[in-house]
């Protein structure tokens, strides 16, 4: 009988929601079914929808696939097209001059490398020549049409089977049939490229359903005439009547694009509906499992948590010594025993709050150490700003007042007046110079606001770095120094523009505080997994104060007697902040002033581009001008070597001097009087196992042997008699 007032009784539903009054083992029990039941059945809805949506993303693998197969067969096709017609254009061939024509061939290499060879043949098939000549057959089917065909697969062995991209040619004297012979193997690396699913396979075949490549056994295919959908069955093993009842199609085709090729891709093994449903059992198992192991757990806990309970109930609380594995059980149990240590526990506690003013009170004198020295760098900071912005002052003054001076000569003379052409020079060259002042401010503002956009790409720095040295040595930044550079083959996945701009600093860098007939060396190589450039040179170098913040915005070094290029003191700042981009690192080392300087640029290198060459006999150019640097950028792509470039020839004695690496090198002389600095003789002093090498004209080439040359070659300087010159006793040069 109840005594609570009517308005404040339950209504008698709510009964019905009251939990019940149970043991801890049943409620455990009660949860881990109702926690484990739902889940099963859960996940084997999902397992379903799973498989379900395996089978509709293998069939969209496929058309993808497909797809992605054609798209490269056509820009192959394409592109074998364009270098077709590009070759139909020679002036040669246009007027019918068909031997002209092979021998224009015959200089160059073939225009792609996927081409097996080059032919030309009358419009009635009859082949006129080959590049190579072995690779000839001995006729083409006329072209019908006029147009652009692409043949079938020919040829018997595995070795000798092609396909051959036709182009009709009309020219003065007649009809002609331009092919390019593509290998089998070719259009097998094209399909080796495509990421065909597990299970899978990818085959193309030309007209006549002969494969001409096959992602799965192509030693078995490759020639053989067998349609896309025989493919699958034999791949797979399975009889026509089984591969009917799969659940989704087994090839998928498409046609190339201007030819008579078929791409298909399709699946050679697909689970059937009895192993879907065997996982779904699997899985079922798998619930009742962890349901029984779950009811065992259960009460095994409910036994561990009930009986300290029972304990506590009992007031045995200071006889519990065994551990108590529920957290709120023993935190009960430590609440009991806690009466009689609360004396010793408050001692403990004053103690800590001493220990605790004791670290605050560091603290507060810590900081104020650390406001001292933020205060002095603030005020640095402002010094430094302070001085940038009189120095921009200096370095905008120079460029105006040049300007505004030949502004007044133009206002002055007629427009035609030799003055005026020189004053319309003056400041053409003083606007390029304001132009650069402020893209190097535009860049590091950029470069502090996060707001560079690297375009990376694979490159290799050899050739990069190469280039940006010979666009700065045209700009005559490098006239009065003395240059060596050894320069390998690295791949980096880079910014190529960033990069350069990189490079032109720490090289513009090294100009600007070397002395006239000083030494810049330029090392690039690859060490373990980074790639590691280093710009070293013999000039003013970096006081041990400055080192720390050579790379910091606004800071310069002291400007020499010699030193006369301006510059706003942002380039090192720019070339941390690039290479940071990149993930890589560059360090700045010194001995002291005087000393001179070596900067290390660190950059994550990729697998190598080509195993590594042995390096060949160093090359010492005297006098090296336009016209030298393509010719040894040439010769640097067929095989690494230690370069030295010398403005005049006491500079390359200085050279010879110091770098024991040129002992045994090169040296090529472009200098026009033998009697002019240093003689041949002088340098052999200093390296007895070099080799002199003079570029003159025959009126100055007696006077060259006279002064001890070894050769003399007539001007310009050419690839391949430098080639020659550098294969002579190449195996008695020392490798540097």
């Amino acid at each position: 009988m109840s005594f609570l007032p009517a308005s404040v009784r339950r209504p008698r539903w709510t009964r019905f929601l009251r939990w019940p009054v149970s043991s801890l083992r049943l409620y455990l029990v009660a949860v881990m079914v109702v926690a484990t039941v739902p889940l099963t059945g859960f996940a084997l809805y999902l397992l379903h929808a799973q498989a379900d949506d395996a089978r509709i993303e293998r069939q969209t693998a496929l058309y993808r696939l497909v797809n992605s197969l054609a798209l490269a067969l056509e820009g192959e096709i394409a592109s074998s097209a364009d270098a077709l017609n590009l070759m139909s254009h020679d002036a040669a061939l246009q007027r019918g001059d068909i031997a002209e024509f092979q021998r224009n061939l015959q200089r160059w290499p073939l225009a792609r490398p996927s081409w097996r060879a080059v032919l030309l043949a009358h419009a009635q098939g009859r082949v006129l020549f080959s590049m190579p000549e072995q690779q000839a057959p001995r006729r083409l089917e006329p072209a019908p049409g006029g147009t652009l065909r692409v043949t079938t697969l020919h040829g018997g062995s595995a070795s000798t089977l092609a396909t051959s991209i036709e182009l009709p040619v009309l020219t003065a004297n007649g009809r002609y049939i331009l092919c390019a012979l593509i290998g089998a193997g070719q259009w097998q690396r094209i399909l080796d490229q495509a990421s065909v699913p597990p299970g899978g396979f990818a085959s193309l075949v030309d007209g006549d359903a002969r494969v001409i490549a096959a992602s799965r056994q192509p030693e078995r295919w490759v020639g053989q005439v067998v349609p896309l959908e025989r493919q699958a069955q034999l791949l797979s093993g399975t009889a026509p009547a089984l591969a009917s009842q799969l659940k989704q199609p087994l090839v998928t085709m498409k046609q190339v694009g201007g030819t008579a090729w078929w791409v298909g891709a399709g699946m050679t093994s697909l689970k059937p509906a009895w192993a879907e449903l065997a996982t779904l059992w699997s899985v079922l198992a798998a619930g009742l499992l962890s349901l029984l192991l779950g009811l065992v757990l259960a009460l095994y806990v409910g036994r561990r948590v009930s009986g300290p309970l029972r304990q506590l109930a009992r007031g045995e609380a200071s006889s519990m010594t065994d551990a108590i594995v529920v957290r709120e059980i023993a935190a009960l149990r430590d609440a009991l025993q806690a009466a009689d240590r609360e004396r010793s526990e408050a001692m403990q506690a004053l103690q800590a709050k001493a220990d605790e003013l004791q670290v605050l009170l560091q603290e507060r004198l810590a900081l104020m150490q650390r406001e001292q020295d933020a205060r002095h760098a603030a005020e640095e900071a402002s010094r430094g700003k302070d001085e940038f912005l009189a120095m921009l002052g200096h370095e905008l003054r120079n460029p105006l007042s040049a300007i505004a001076a030949a502004v007044e000569v133009i206002n002055r003379v007629e427009p035609q007046h030799p003055s005026a052409q020189s004053a319309r020079r003056v400041i053409a060259r003083q606007t390029q110079q304001l132009v650069g002042l402020m893209n190097e401010l535009t860049d590091m503002a950029r470069a502090s606001a996060g707001k560079i956009k690297l375009a990376r790409q694979r490159l290799n720095l050899g050739p990069l770095v190469w280039r940006t040295h010979a666009a700065l040595r045209l700009a005559a930044r490098f006239q009065h120094h003395a240059l060596t550079l050894q320069l390998e083959d690295v791949a980096v996945e880079a910014d190529a523009m960033r990069i350069e701009q990189v490079v032109s600093n720490l090289l513009t860098n090294a100009a600007k505080y070397t002395p006239p007939d000083g030494q810049i060396s330029v090392t690039l190589r690859a060490v373990g997994a980074q790639a590691e450039l280093v710009v070293e040179d013999d000039g003013v170098g970096i006081s041990p104060a400055l080192l720390p913040r050579v790379f910091d915005a606004f800071v310069q070094g002291e400007r020499s007697a010699e030193r006369r290029q301006g510059g706003l003191g942002l380039g090192l700042t720019l070339v941390r902040r690039l290479v940071e981009l990149h993930g890589g690192s560059v360090q700045a080392v010194s001995a002291g002033s005087g000393q001179g300087s070596r900067f290390t640029v660190r950059l994550p290198a990729l697998e190598p581009l080509q195993p590594p060459r042995a390096l060949r006999r160093p090359l010492l150019v005297v006098g090296a001008d336009e016209a030298t640097l393509p010719v040894i950028e040439a010769l640097l792509e067929e095989a690494p070597r230690r370069v030295a470039l010398a403005p005049d020839s006491t500079v390359a004695l200085a050279c010879l001097q110091r770098d024991p690496a040129l002992q045994g090198a090169l040296i090529v002389t472009l200098q026009a009087d033998a009697e002019e600095g240093a003689s041949p003789r002088q340098w052999r002093e200093a390296a007895p196992g070099a080799r002199i090498v003079a570029v003159a004209s025959d009126e100055e080439a007696p006077r060259w042997r006279a002064a001890g040359a070894d050769a003399v070659l007539p001007p310009p300087l050419g690839l391949q008699s430098l080639r020659e010159q550098l294969a002579a006793d190449e195996s008695l040069a020392p490798v540097p």
